[in-house]
């Protein structure tokens, strides 16, 4: 019987977010810098759960690869609930 694939997705490595975040700058789309596969346009991110409530974001991800590019928007919201985050964790640091 074949082995099961268990490969989890991944986020690209940063020298490789820098290349596809200069390749996003260009009309024809974006390529995976690993096999030149095409990448798409997942419309919810999968980091959501690890980012503050309003951030909305999609991920650009290579199914060959299983690698994927998080694209987040913060709002007025989650920037603040940040910052409120962020001065709580220096108090209680204090």
């Amino acid at each position: 019987m074949p082995k099961a694939l268990t490969q989890t997705w991944r986020t690209y490595p940063p020298r490789e977010k820098k290349l596809i975040e200069a390749h996003l700058q260009e009309p024809d789309g974006c390529c995976c810098p690993r096999c030149g596969a095409m990448l798409e346009a997942r419309p919810k991110s999968r980091m959501l759960a690890v980012y503050p409530a309003g951030v909305t974001g999609i991920d650009l991800e290579c199914r060959q690869c299983r690698r994927f590019l998080p694209r987040v928007q913060h709002t007025p919201e989650s920037l603040y609930y940040t910052r409120i985050q962020r001065l709580a964790s220096a108090i209680l640091r204090a």
